[in-house]
């Protein structure tokens, strides 16, 4: 039976130092750490809350030990206003991807530990930082993305209400392309109002529209539920 070899730890004595003036700060939604070099504190490792009065202390502690560069890893969204107020106080940061982090053989299992080991591998080079876009692109994506999913949900009420007119059973696509055009909107707001013959819908209809009032009388002559009506007016004020 073979022997399991044993784990080596990285020799970093023999690599370039590149940012010797750097801290490292292991992020999480309680109890943030922070650890400077040995040599700047008495107690290089501290641990913090979460309050951003906590970060402006861990800040100032940073410039009393003489660091201007702190690096974390993207894990989350808890680094992030860390980062912000960071930042605004003149740090660089440097956001290393957490799944080049854990290549390295070695990591600590404790966030205690695991910010002093950011704050090893930042300055040997061993910790490649991730792209972070200016402040201005960042509040542009952040509207981006809250944007994003309130398109993807303004459909739903859409295919509800088309499905309660199936099964009334109104066949609007014979006669209109688009339900929630000019027409449409004309022909649903007075079917929740109350209309139900199908005759007094024409009016209602655009130039635009090819078919004749009679073929959209038929169209919409149909089996006007009250459950049916409910789901179309809950979903036409969505």
């Amino acid at each position: 039976m073979a022997k399991k070899s044993k784990q080596t730890q990285p020799v970093l004595k023999n690599l370039p130092l590149i940012h010797p003036d750097a801290a490292g700060i292991a992020v999480g939604s309680a109890e943030p750490w922070g650890g400077v070099p040995a040599d700047r504190a008495p107690e290089p490792v501290q641990k913090l809350s979460a309050f951003p009065c906590a970060v402006h202390r861990l800040a100032d502690w940073f410039a009393t030990c003489r660091v201007p560069t702190v690096v974390r890893e993207s894990t989350g969204v808890y680094w992030m206003p860390l980062w912000q107020i960071l930042e605004a106080r003149g740090f660089a940061g440097a956001l290393g991807h957490a799944r080049h982090v854990t290549k390295v053989p070695g990591r600590p299992q404790t966030d205690r530990f695991d910010c002093r080991w950011l704050q090893k591998l930042h300055p040997y080079g061993l910790c490649a930082p991730s792209f972070r876009p200016p402040e201005d692109i960042c509040r542009l994506r952040s509207l981006l993305r809250h944007r994003e999913p309130l398109l993807q949900r303004t459909v739903q009420p859409i295919q509800h209400m088309q499905k309660a007119l199936d099964h009334m059973p109104l066949h609007r696509h014979h006669v209109m392309s688009d339900m929630t055009g000019v027409t449409g909107r004309r022909l649903l707001r007075a079917m929740v109002a109350g209309e139900r013959h199908p005759h007094t819908f024409a009016p209602f209809r655009d130039s635009r529209i090819t078919s004749s009032p009679d073929t959209i009388a038929k169209a919409l002559e149909g089996d006007y539920r009250p459950a049916h009506l409910f789901t179309r007016t809950h979903s036409l004020a969505l």
